[in-house]
């Protein structure tokens, strides 16, 4: 591949609220107005693109103040209807997506050589529940309760330094630690556990799919 150079650089907030209030022929439902200043940040950012010769964007969107690891899209065409999860009735999206697989690579390949996975200090007070989405499908899926609201996850929370550590085992790299920003200080959720309402199913650990997506 080509070397290239970054030519610009923006940060920007989460884009659906531009989405919703502009209506382009993508989105499905129809909204009036809101969110005036965040549209027109995103306009001027679009109208100062117009002057850049770039040859694609790169997006980092963590989705959240913080994250843990980073996913790279690796397919040629991604296209489907964004739907979103807390206000399914005001937003879904058709997107249609060219990536640029290579550089997707190329950005992974490196990334995955420093061999460094960089949690907070003091990740392992900060437990999750997290659950596999093929988990969440076949409960979906084969559920047979009446309509309602349900708490889905394993209801065994683990901590992020041990997601870490169960990462760092199959890259054979390494966890640094980083100072926990100070303004989230007091503010960050630090355990969160499902309800046990899924009596005998058996979901997957987290090394369970994080092996699983590396086989």
């Amino acid at each position: 591949m080509a070397k290239g150079g970054i030519v610009a650089g923006c940060l920007a907030p989460h884009p659906p609220h531009l989405v919703y209030a502009e209506n382009p022929e993508q989105n499905e439902p129809v909204s009036e107005g809101g969110w005036e200043q965040l549209r027109w940040g995103y306009e001027r950012l679009r109208d100062s693109l117009k002057d850049v010769d770039y040859d694609v964007i790169v997006i980092l969107s963590p989705h959240w103040q913080t994250y843990v690891g980073t996913h790279f899209i690796g397919v040629e065409k991604c296209s489907s209807k964004s739907v979103d999860p807390v206000f399914p009735n005001l937003f879904r999206f058709n997107y249609d997506l060219t990536i640029d697989v290579e550089l997707a690579k190329a950005i992974h390949d490196q990334a995955k050589s420093e061999g460094i996975i960089r949690v907070f200090e003091n990740s392992k007070t900060y437990f999750r529940d997290f659950v596999c989405v093929d988990d969440l499908l076949n409960i979906i899926l084969d559920n047979t309760r009446e309509s309602g609201i349900y708490d889905l996850g394993t209801s065994s929370p683990i901590s992020f330094l041990a997601v870490a550590n169960i990462v760092a085992k199959y890259y054979n790299a390494h966890v640094q630690y980083i100072p926990f920003p100070k303004h989230l200080e007091g503010k960050y959720q630090t355990y969160t556990k499902a309800k046990p309402e899924w009596g005998t199913y058996k979901f997957k650990t987290v090394e369970d799919y994080v092996k699983d997506s590396l086989d």
